[in-house]
Order: structure tokens, then sequence, then C-alpha cells
């Protein structure tokens, strides 16, 4: 993609939290479309807060503005664990697409995908991924630490997605919700429901999919990146969530908010995990 290929570019700013299927999806929308320009960190890290798009097109559409300056500045105030102000090829690749990303900005077409994972499961891959044990330990400490985390991760869980979903205040319809399960589940659903929501052009040939793992790519600049193992563990293998740990869930989770995710709560107040709990891409 150069400079010539600019103008038909679709920009696309990703939010979400982590294990909730960003990179996968990422991954899926440049395997499937030619003319998108997908932003993990640019503008601010993916896991943060969204920026302040009101006063930073204020920013990149005044008199002289320094347009360049103005999207660095966004994307270091809120900084991924790998971005660097002195990484050459992230400043590069910021020299190469600010123009049209600070286009997108000012003229109302930047694109927003928010990821989003049932709670249950979400805090459960989470806890797995920094290597706890599916259920407290018998030290009373540790089993203290255990339910502390589980609490705490709910409680980022309501922050963040309450937040992210404002952003429909600034976006409407170009912000839409990616379920997690609806990328394990119906990979092929979500890439047609992006064709139809954003301005996206289907590459030559049917929908395509790695049956690869998606690992975390370094930055904006960098393809996606696969690992060695050939298949993903489908959402439909529900994990084994300890009963003290699924209390917690339902008593931390804000069910409001995940209602208006495109999930819900099951009779009697107990979280049954279903796969495919909401596999459609909404808008926020």
């Amino acid at each position: 993609m150069g400079i010539d290929d600019l103008a038909p570019l679709t920009v696309v700013k990703q939010y979400g939290e982590y294990r909730t299927g960003s990179n996968a999806l990422r991954a899926l929308v440049l395997e499937n479309f030619d003319n998108a320009l997908v932003l993990m960190h640019l503008l601010g890290d993916k896991h943060h807060e969204a920026a302040d798009y009101e006063n930073l097109a204020k920013a990149l559409s005044g008199r002289g503005a320094d347009q360049l300056s103005a999207i660095l500045d966004a994307t270091w105030a809120r900084p991924g664990g790998l971005t660097r102000p002195e990484n050459f090829r992230q400043l590069a690749f910021a020299r190469a697409f600010y123009k049209p990303v600070a286009s997108s900005i000012t003229d109302g077409t930047l694109r927003v995908l928010l990821t989003v994972r049932h709670p249950l499961t979400w805090v459960e891959a989470v806890m797995r991924f920094w290597e706890w044990p599916a259920q407290p330990a018998a030290d009373p400490w540790l089993k203290g630490q255990w339910i502390g985390l589980a609490n705490r991760l709910c409680r980022r869980f309501n922050v963040r997605y309450a937040g992210w979903l404002k952003l429909r205040e600034t976006f409407g319809g170009r912000a839409i919700v990616v379920p997690f399960e609806a990328i394990e589940a119906d990979w092929s659903g979500v890439v047609e429901s992006l064709a139809s929501a954003f301005p996206l052009h289907l590459r030559r040939g049917h929908p395509v999919n790695s049956a690869r793992r998606v690992e975390p790519s370094p930055w904006d600049n960098a393809p996606p990146c696969y690992s060695k193992a050939k298949h993903r563990r489908h959402a439909s293998k529900r994990p084994r969530v300890h009963p003290e740990l699924e209390e917690i869930v339902n008593r931390e989770i804000d069910w409001g908010l995940l209602e208006r995710l495109g999930y819900t709560r099951e009779p009697g107040g107990v979280v049954q995990f279903r796969p495919g709990i909401q596999l459609a891409v909404r808008s926020i």
C-alpha cells in the first residue's frame, strides 16, 4: 500500500479489552479487504480509553494545523506497551498515513470497531492468560488475591466498555460492536457484515480466514502474526469456570451495560453461557 493508494482507504480504529478477539478481527479485515487501514495503536492504544475526537478534529482542522504532530500527540497520550516515540518504523508509518487518518477525522468518515466478549469467559480467559489457577488456592492470602483480581477485572470491564460505548455520540452508525463469539463461530458472517456496514472492498475470490491462531502484531505497520498452532480453541467449548468466579461475575458486572453490547442475562440472575449468544455485528 503506497502513497498513490491513499484516496480509497477506509480508516478503521480498533478498541476493546484484552482477549476479546481484536487481533483475529484485524487479521480478518486485512486478509479480506484491500482498502482498509486498521489502527491498533495510532490515535491511542486499542485497550485504552478513546481519544477526544471532537477536540482532535478541531486541532486537525485549524488553519495551519500541524496534523502529524496532533496525531502523534493523541497516540503518545494513550500509548500501548510497544508504542515508542523514538521508534523509526512507527514514526515512518505515522508520516506515511497521517493525511488520510486526519481527513477521516475531520470529514467524519473514520470507522470504529469495538470487540467484546461475554464477561464470564472474558474474566476466565484473562486470569488463565496471566497464569492464575482455575480455582482459588487453599492458602487464604492467595485466595484473597484471586478473588480481588476477579473483582477488579469486572470493574475494569464496566468502566472501559461504558467509556467506549460513548463513541456512538460521536460516530453513530460508523462505530460497531463485533462479539468474540461471532468471530469464532461465524467469521464469514462477520466479513459480510463489515462489507455491508463500512465502505470496504472485498478482495477477489471468496472470503478467507486462517485456521491458525492469530498473535498480537507489534504495531500498526506490521502484518497479522500467526502462531504455529493449527487451530484456535472454538468458543463453543466452554472453559471450566469455578462457581466462585461465576458468582463474582454475576454480582459485579453491569448487566445493563452488557445488554447495550448485545448480551442478555438469564432468568434468575444466573449466567448460562451460550456460544453465539450474540452473533450479529451491531451498531454501538
